[in-house]
């Protein structure tokens, strides 16, 4: 190879590598060639932003940072300045954010809009300021997590606390350690209840007391065994009555009607005697005599009258009414 072809080879070479080195510079963002406006952060900490660091808005690439540095006065530590594509516009209220690149490890400025926009974007002429801290979203998000998991647990373990807060404050007055000291502690009760079960215990170890609580079950067994005998008989009983009661009514309306006859004789024999008539009413001149036979008159017309009523209540009802308790 002849020296001119060797040094066009060269030149030729030279000029690839330079526009190489172009091209990767322009890729990371070192040469900048857009119309960006810049946006300015001052925070107490950089939270891992560098100089390479990348701007996301919602995920999106819209710029990259042009400078960190430190601030010697004011209450910020840190003022970050940003590079944002010129036709970006961030909508005010944002959170700045910093999520960590899974890459190259260094982490990214991630400024994420409202929830509700407004519909105001920030200045783009260079005075566009955020102020405040910036978080990383690993920790939001693992305290977002927690809260949603955990928070559940947390309220109810709250309101559990709040339940048994009078719960807590009766054993403390019952311990004599609350406002209400002039009732018996609980060591004064527990001793008493202990002392009335050792009371209990040696009364029910009695040789002479378990004897006769054993007597007595047995007699009350053998009582509950005749009554229950006795209620048996006794349904039977009320069921043979109930099936006998339209022949028992029958014979008792007649018994009823042959007494009412009776005492219908002899309620007029009764008045034959009281006026004198015969032999029988010339012995019964004593007036007291007299008015005691008509008042047994009397008497006997109203047992007729309620035998009667009775007939027909049995007629009507049965024997079961006049039985029942």
């Amino acid at each position: 190879m002849n020296a001119q072809n060797r040094d066009a080879l060269i030149g030729i070479c030279a000029i690839a590598a330079i526009v190489s080195m172009i091209v990767l510079l322009q890729l990371f963002g070192e040469i900048d060639t857009s119309n960006r406006w810049r946006l300015t952060l001052l925070t107490p900490a950089t939270s891992g932003i560098g100089d390479s660091s990348r701007v996301l808005l919602d995920g999106v690439h819209i710029g990259g940072i042009e400078r960190v540095e430190t601030v010697s006065t004011g209450p910020w530590g840190v003022r970050i300045v940003a590079a944002i594509d010129e036709n970006v516009m961030i909508p005010q209220g944002v959170e700045t954010l910093s999520v960590m690149s899974l890459l190259t490890g260094s982490a990214n400025l991630y400024l994420e809009s409202p929830t509700t926009r407004t519909g105001l974007a920030m200045p783009i002429d260079g005075t566009a300021e955020l102020v405040g801290p910036i978080e990383s979203t690993a920790i939001r998000d693992i305290t977002l997590a927690i809260d949603e998991r955990i928070g559940p647990a947390l309220t109810a373990i709250d309101e559990l606390g709040q339940a048994w807060a009078p719960v807590g404050d009766g054993v403390a007055i019952l311990l004599g350690q609350g406002e209400q000291t002039t009732g018996p502690g609980l060591g004064a009760v527990v001793q008493r209840a202990d002392e009335v079960l050792a009371a209990a215990q040696s009364w029910l170890e009695d040789p002479d007391l378990r004897r006769e609580a054993s007597e007595f079950m047995h007699m009350a067994l053998a009582g509950v065994d005749r009554a229950v005998t006795a209620l048996e008989s006794f349904d039977g009983m009320i069921q043979t009555l109930d099936t006998e009661s339209s022949t028992v009514g029958a014979e008792l309306a007649n018994a009823g009607r042959a007494f009412s006859a009776a005492l219908h004789q002899a309620s007029g024999i009764m008045t034959v005697l009281s006026d004198g008539k015969g032999t029988a009413g010339q012995l019964l001149t004593n007036p007291d005599l007299y008015n005691r036979l008509g008042e047994t008159a009397k008497q006997l017309e109203r047992l007729a009258e309620s035998m009667r009523l009775m007939v027909e209540q049995i007629r009507e009802e049965g024997v079961g009414p006049l039985i029942s308790p």
